[in-house]
C-alpha cells in the first residue's frame, strides 16, 4: 500500500505541472490580455492610463517577460525589483489576481470572513460544503431508488424513476436552478431570493440542483450492479436456506453489488466540484468556483492558474481515496 502511494503521489506531481502548462498556454492564447477588459477598464479609469502606464503594470505583474519565462517565474519564484528571491508555486503561493489589484488569489480562495476561524468559511470551504451536501443528496437517494427500481423492475416505480431520471439528467441545471428558485421564493415563500448563507435551508436549493443529474447517474448506475447480482448462484442459494428478501438484498446483493459503484462516486464527486462554477455563479454563492468564472470573463491569468490547479487537486485527491477504498472493499485489487 504505502508503494501505491509514492506511486501515486509522483504521477500525481506530474499531473499537475501537466494541466498547469497546458492551463497557462491556454490562457495566453486567448485574445487580448488583462487590461482591456471592461472591469478592468472601470477600475483603471481613475488613474487616466497610458501606454507607458499599462507597461508598468505588464512589468509588475511580469507579462513582458517571454512566457517560458513567466511559467518558471509562477512555478519556481522570481527576483523582485529590490534584488531578492520571491519564491512561487512550490512554496504554495498560487500567484497574484489582476482583477483584484494583486491580492493574492491564496488569501481570495483561503481567507477567512471577518470574525470567522474555521476553514470551512473560506470561499475554498463554502464550495467543499456545496458538493458534499449534494454528493450526501445524491448518493442517500441514489442508492436506495437504484436498488427499489432493479427489485422492482418493469413495474411502474421502475419506469416512473427511468422517466424522471432522464428528463432530470436532460434539462440544464440552471435551467431546473431558476424554476426551483422562482418556485420555493416567489410562489411558496420557502427561501428568499437574496438568500442567507448562513442559514441552513438557504444552501437547500443550490445543492439540489447540484445534485439532480449526479442522482440519476448513481441510481442506473445501482440498478444495473443490482441486476447483475440478483440471478447470481449465492443469492438463490441464500433464498432457498429461506432467508428473507430484505436479508438477501442487505447482506447478499447490495454488498456485492457496491464494487462497481464505489468507482462510480470518485467520478460523480469530481463532477460536484468542478460543475460547481455554474450553479455558484447562477445563485451568487460565495465560493472559489464563482471566481473562476468572474476570473475566465475578466482574463484573470493569476486566478485562472490557481483555481485551475485547486481543481486539479481535488480531483487527483478525490481519485486517490477511491482508489483506496476499492481495494478494502475488493480483496481481488489487494492482491494484485
Amino acid at each position: 500500500m504505502l508503494r501505491f502511494l509514492l506511486q501515486r503521489l509522483a504521477w500525481t506531481i506530474v499531473v499537475l505541472i501537466g494541466v498547469l502548462l497546458i492551463t497557462f498556454l491556454l490562457m495566453h492564447a486567448m485574445p487580448g490580455n488583462p487590461w482591456d477588459r471592461a472591469s478592468a477598464q472601470r477600475m483603471l479609469q481613475n488613474y487616466s492610463p497610458t501606454s507607458e502606464f499599462y507597461a508598468r503594470l505588464d512589468r509588475r505583474f511580469g507579462f513582458d517577460l517571454p512566457l517560458w519565462r513567466q511559467f518558471t517565474r509562477y512555478v519556481v519564484g522570481d527576483v523582485d525589483a529590490k534584488g531578492q528571491f520571491v519564491c512561487g508555486l512550490i512554496c504554495g503561493d498560487l500567484g497574484e489576481s489582476t482583477r483584484q489589484l494583486g491580492r493574492p488569489v491564496r488569501d481570495i480562495l483561503f481567507g477567512l470572513p471577518e470574525g470567522k476561524t474555521s476553514i470551512l468559511d473560506s470561499r475554498v470551504g463554502y464550495t467543499l460544503r456545496l458538493a458534499f451536501f449534494a454528493f450526501l443528496i445524491a448518493v442517500g437517494l441514489g442508492l436506495p431508488i437504484g436498488v427499489r427500481m432493479a427489485v422492482k423492475r418493469n413495474s411502474r416505480f421502475d419506469r416512473l424513476w427511468t422517466l424522471l431520471m432522464t428528463m432530470g439528467m436532460s434539462i440544464p441545471n440552471f435551467v431546473i436552478g431558476l424554476l426551483l428558485l422562482v418556485t420555493l421564493a416567489s410562489v411558496l415563500g420557502l427561501i428568499s431570493v437574496i438568500p442567507d448563507w448562513s442559514q441552513p435551508q438557504a444552501w437547500m436549493v443550490p445543492a439540489l440542483v447540484l445534485a439532480i443529474a449526479p442522482l440519476g447517474t448513481i441510481a442506473r448506475m445501482t440498478r444495473t450492479a443490482t441486476l447483475e447480482v440478483l440471478h447470481r448462484d449465492y443469492v438463490r442459494t441464500a433464498r432457498s436456506k429461506g432467508l428473507g428478501e430484505p436479508a438477501v438484498i442487505s447482506r447478499h446483493v447490495f454488498r456485492n453489488a457496491l464494487i462497481p459503484i464505489v468507482t462510480l462516486l470518485g467520478p460523480v464527486l469530481v463532477e460536484l466540484i468542478a460543475g460547481s462554477f455554474v450553479i455558484e455563479a447562477m445563485f451568487s454563492f460565495p465560493g472559489f468556483g464563482r471566481e473562476y468564472w468572474l476570473a475566465l470573463i475578466n482574463l484573470d491569468y493569476g486566478m485562472i492558474a490557481g483555481v485551475t490547479l485547486l481543481y486539479a487537486g481535488l480531483i487527483v485527491l478525490v481519485n486517490l481515496i477511491i482508489d483506496m477504498l476499492y481495494g478494502v472493499l475488493d480483496p481481488r485489487v489487494r492482491g494484485s
